[in-house]
């Protein structure tokens, strides 16, 4: 995905929750290699489609780029501690 290119994934584990199906790439059932075959051929014949979910991969994969991580772990730190009653609701609205 960093690279530019959309994947195609089983629907297990953490890729299958990072590709979103039909925007960043496929997602295929555990197993079915017949649907990996068919998105992966989809893929290398529908260079626009692929150019479009490349695009849209590379801003999702943005959102797990460590510096966004900590700034929005510190700024959910910081709402905790001008909550200053240990609610956590605070962290969640």
């Amino acid at each position: 995905m960093r690279e530019g290119a959309p994947l195609v994934v089983s629907q297990t584990g953490g890729l299958g929750e990072l590709v979103e199906h039909g925007d960043t790439g496929y997602t295929v059932p555990p197993g079915d290699a017949a649907a990996l075959a068919g998105y992966v051929v989809k893929q290398l014949t529908n260079r626009d489609a692929a150019k479009r979910m490349a695009q849209s991969a590379q801003k999702r994969l943005a959102r797990y780029d460590s510096r966004v991580i900590a700034r929005e772990t510190l700024e959910q730190y910081r709402r905790l501690l001008q909550d200053g009653n240990g609610n956590d609701s605070a962290c969640f609205g």
